[in-house]
């Protein structure tokens, strides 16, 4: 099973705010009350930095490699 990045990255939002919405100053619902939109923008957001960290550890490794 992978890993829900997305969850897991709104729910540290969720909690740094206290459950707050820093942009309306009103309550954010918990992860399944989301919007499936909204739940697929946070997926997007969670899969770009992925990507970037994958892409970032390969570079690194790569660079050991030759050097």
């Amino acid at each position: 099973m992978k890993t829900n990045y997305a969850a897991i990255a709104y729910l540290s939002y969720r909690q740094h705010t206290g459950g707050v919405s820093l942009a309306t100053g009103q309550a954010l619902p918990e992860w399944h009350e989301l919007r499936p939109d909204i739940q697929n923008a946070w997926h997007a957001a969670a899969a770009a930095v992925e990507t970037y960290v994958l892409l970032d550890a390969e570079a690194r490794r790569i660079s050991r490699e030759v050097s």
